[in-house]
Parts: structure tokens; C-alpha cells; sequence
């Protein structure tokens, strides 16, 4: 039977403030009728389209044909998906049930129906399709184990391959087993605390807990876990961090914002001690220059001419200082050539004899190949005597032995970081100059200034001859490393790049 005109009136009103159409078809597709809300499906006055053919508007036609033929087999059909036309020509997704009634007094049959449009359906779906996509990819790729458990028992219900990777089980010996028969918890007493605080406060964040291993080691970690729902049930979303992991970053982050604060005062400084050197040595030449006339004008026996002597021997002095001050500044004047380390350090050889300890036993070990470094020669002799004089004073009055060497040897990004001067070297092979001594060696404390301009742990010292060498490293583009202690002597390492 098909519905009366008096109850249309109220379907229609009914429907006029719902988002659903209803309407009523013959069964070969003719529309008898169809409420006022396809104004907001299709964009069609009803009258529009009732006596048109629904075909029509069916972006398929098959789809019909499909849906017809249900309908003669059941005699209904629910939620068929469907794509119609609007008055736009624009595909809208609908979502249509309906029935197959007889007419009334025998006069054939009528489809009468329900579209709903499924627009905002399709998009949530979509966009929890798309969620739940973003969800797996962090939770496979994050690099800290997860898993989800039952709240009851500590079921697995899923581990990321983060966890696998930890615990040392496989996916599958994880999965459908209890967190307590595999005995991951080494205190189960710390599973229930941790789902005690989750009934209580819905959250745990960071709490340091003892896991065992397929091993049978135990790691700490600080693990945070929150309450999720699944399907209308809660579970327990963990991740977790190794805590020496943790204080492993921390001590890189500290060692790093260390050498930032060394690198950033030592640039401060060899700005100012090149600034000052600079200004200083003009003002040198002139004292050394008038120094040196008024000693041309004076007989042998004039009475000033010692003090005006000890005037210019002052003056070159000073003006070495301000030489060696622009060298660590890196604003020495440099002669770059291709020279050979180990041709550069027998060089130095005659020099290292006057040094005024006669208890210091000073070896040279060159490599036996050549070592070809694009540098100025005199600067690196100038180092390499400045370190043999470090390490010689270092034995103090007591015998030992300074021994000086080269080598050749291949350095990583990692290995060139953790040096002094340039965090951006390139890897690769490195002329390396060895200054060893078996002296009194340093503390941390001191290693940590000893490139600073003017720090001196002796009562006569400068402080500028290791200042010096950092100038000069930095100039030659290398490295340098040093590693002391306390009543274990020290070893000085320059790495120029090849």
C-alpha cells in the first residue's frame, strides 16, 4: 500500500527538519513523490523531480539494477551506498534503505525509501583511517619500546618493534601473553604501583622501573603509561626509555653545551688578545725603531747605552709576545706550503737540546712514511717546540722521558667532535703529532684552561705557549686532544688534516 496524502503531510513536516529524504518510487523508476529536505541533498524543489525517472540521478545506473533486484529477492535492503547527482552535477554520497510495498486494491507495487547523505560519515572515516594510519607509522618508528596490555592481567595485546628489539622476545612470544608469566616486570610489585597510580590519576609519567630481559638482564627505565579505550575497554598504553640512555644524552648534552661555553671564551679571548697584540706591536715598532737610532748615534762609552739596550731588547721581546699573541688569535701571517711533518720535526731537533733540564730524555719517533700537510712550516716548528717545552717542565727536577712522534691515522665525524677547536672537520685521514711526557700530569680542572691566554700553573709562566698552539691548530684547520692525569703525565695530540 502506498502512504495516504494525509500522512505524507506529516512525513513531509517530520522531515522537513531532519537531514533524511523520504520518497516513493513505481518499480521501473518513476519518482511519485519526495519529501522537502532533498532542497539540502540535491538542491532540487521536490516538485522538480517527482515524475522524472530516478535513474536520473544515479551517477550509476547499475547500482539500481543491483538495488531492484535485492529488492525482489528480500523485499528491503539497508544502508546501500550510493552516488546520485545533484543540481550542480556534483556527486553526493548517499546512504538509502528501503522496501518493496503493494499498492492499494491490487494496482501493482512501490518502492518507498530513506537517503540519508553520507558526507560527514566518509569523511570521519577518512580522517580515522588516516589517524590510525599517523598512529602506526609513530608507533612502529618510534626508537622507545610501547606496547599495550590489559588493564586485568597484562596481557600484550601489541608491542612496536622498538620492544622487540629491547626485551629480546619476538613479536609473537609477546603477543597474547601476560607481562608477569614472562616475567618482564622484575618487581611485580611495580606493575601493580604503576596501575594503581593509572586508576588514580589516569596518567603516570616517569616512573623508574626494573624490567627483566629474555636474557635475564635487568634494565631500569623511566616508563610513562596512560589509559586508552579499545573497543569500549581500557588497556594500558606504555612507552618506555633505558635510563642510562637517558643519562648518556644528558652527559653529551652537557659535554657538547661545554664545549660550545670553551669555544665561545676562547674566541672571545682571541679576539681581544689579537685586537690588543695588534695595537701593541705599532706601537712597538715605534719605541724598537727610536730605540735602535739613538743606539746609532752613541759612542761605545756613552753612559746610555745599556739602558738603552735593555730598552730594545724589551721591545723585541714584547713584540715576540704580541706575535705569539696573534698567533692563538689565528691573525699570524702565514706561508702555506706543502711540507712533510716528519721533515719539519727533524728539523726542530737541534733546537730541542737547550732546553735547561738535563734530566728530561727527549725521543723523536717520525713515521716511516711521509706525512704531506699544507701548512707554514715555522708556525708548526714554533708548536712543536712550545708542547716539548710544556712537557719538559711538566718532569719538573725529576728524570723522565718526553717522547715526540707522527703517525698517520684515519678519523671519524664523532672522533673529530669530541676534540678541541673545530666541531665541522671532515673525516678522513689525519697527520697526528704526539707530544707524550711521564710528568705530573693534570687535573680535569686544569685541562680545562690550559688554552686560556695568560693561566699558568708555574710561578715564571706566561700562559701563552699552549695558547699559542691552539692558535695555531685553529689556523691549520685541525684538532687538537689531551688527556692527563694526576700522577699519570700527559698526552698532547695535533691532528692537520692530510
Amino acid at each position: 500500500m502506498t502512504v495516504p496524502k494525509q500522512h505524507r503531510e506529516v512525513i513531509d513536516l517530520l522531515f522537513e527538519h531532519l537531514h533524511d529524504v523520504y520518497y516513493e518510487t513505481t518499480p521501473e523508476g518513476t519518482i511519485l513523490h519526495v519529501s522537502p529536505g532533498v532542497r539540502r541533498l540535491l538542491g532540487f524543489e521536490p516538485r522538480e523531480l517527482e515524475g522524472r525517472p530516478v535513474v536520473e540521478r544515479y551517477a550509476d545506473p547499475a547500482q539500481r539494477e543491483h538495488l531492484i533486484a535485492r529488492l525482489r529477492s528480500d523485499g528491503y535492503f539497508d544502508d546501500a551506498d550510493i552516488e546520485l547527482i545533484d543540481r550542480e552535477g556534483r556527486l553526493v554520497p548517499c546512504s538509502l534503505s528501503a522496501v518493496l510495498l503493494p499498492r492499494p486494491g491490487g494496482r501493482g507495487e512501490v518502492i518507498c525509501g530513506l537517503l540519508r547523505a553520507i558526507r560527514d560519515r566518509k569523511r570521519i572515516e577518512r580522517d580515522l583511517r588516516e589517524s590510525e594510519e599517523r598512529f602506526r607509522v609513530v608507533f612502529e618508528t618510534t626508537p622507545d619500546p610501547i606496547a599495550i596490555t590489559r588493564v586485568e592481567d597484562g596481557v600484550f595485546v601489541d608491542v612496536n618493534e622498538a620492544m622487540v628489539r629491547a626485551t629480546g622476545f619476538r613479536r609473537d612470544e609477546l603477543i597474547g601473553r601476560s607481562t608477569l608469566d614472562l616475567g618482564i616486570w622484575a618487581s611485580p610489585a611495580q606493575r601493580q604501583e604503576l596501575v594503581d597510580r593509572l586508576a588514580r590519576d589516569g596518567v603516570v609519567r616517569d616512573l623508574e622501573v626494573r624490567y627483566r630481559l629474555r636474557d635475564g638482564r635487568v634494565l631500569a627505565a623511566l616508563t610513562s603509561a596512560r589509559l586508552v579505550s579499545i573497543s569500549g575497554k581500557p588497556y594500558i598504553l606504555t612507552i618506555s626509555r633505558d635510563v642510562e640512555t637517558l643519562r648518556r644524552l644528558k652527559r653529551e648534552h652537557e659535554r657538547l653545551a661545554e664545549r660550545m661555553r670553551q669555544s665561545q671564551k676562547l674566541e672571545s679571548l682571541g679576539l681581544l688578545a689579537g685586537g690588543i697584540a695588534h695595537d701593541f706591536n705599532n706601537l712597538l715598532v715605534a719605541v724598537l725603531g727610536n730605540a735602535e737610532l739613538l743606539a746609532q748615534r752613541m759612542s761605545d762609552d756613552d753612559p746610555l747605552r745599556e739602558p738603552v739596550s735593555q730598552i730594545a731588547e724589551a721591545a723585541t721581546r714584547a713584540s715576540e709576545l704580541c706575535r705569539e699573541l696573534l698567533a692563538y688569535a689565528g691573525r699570524g701571517h702565514l706561508e702555506i706550503t706543502v711540507c712533510d711533518l716528519n721533515r719539519i720535526l727533524e728539523d726542530s731537533r737541534p733546537l730541542l737540546r737547550f732546553f735547561p733540564s738535563k734530566k728530561a730524555t727527549i725521543e723523536l719517533r717520525p713515521a716511516q712514511r711521509p706525512l704531506p700537510i699544507r701548512a707554514d712550516a715555522t708556525q708548526i716548528r714554533q708548536l712543536i717546540l712550545n708542547l716539548a717545552t710544556n712537557a719538559v717542565e711538566a718532569l719538573g727536577d725529576a728524570a723522565g722521558t718526553v717522547r715526540i712522534e707522527t703517525a698517520r691515522t684515519p678519523c671519524t665525524t664523532e672522533f673529530l667532535r669530541a676534540t678541541f677547536v673545530d666541531d665541522r672537520l671532515e673525516p678522513g685521514d689525519y697527520a697526528v703529532l704526539s707530544v707524550v711526557d711521564d710528568g705530573c700530569g693534570m687535573t680535569p680542572e686544569t685541562c680545562e684552561r690550559i688554552f686560556d691566554p695568560f693561566f699558568s700553573t708555574k710561578v715564571r709562566g706566561r700562559g701563552i705557549g699552549l695558547a699559542t698552539v691552539l692558535g695555531i691548530v685553529r689556523a691549520h684547520h685541525g684538532a687538537i686532544r689531551i688527556d692527563s692525569a694526576v700522577g699519570r703525565g700527559t698526552t698532547v695530540e695535533v691532528f692537520l688534516p692530510l
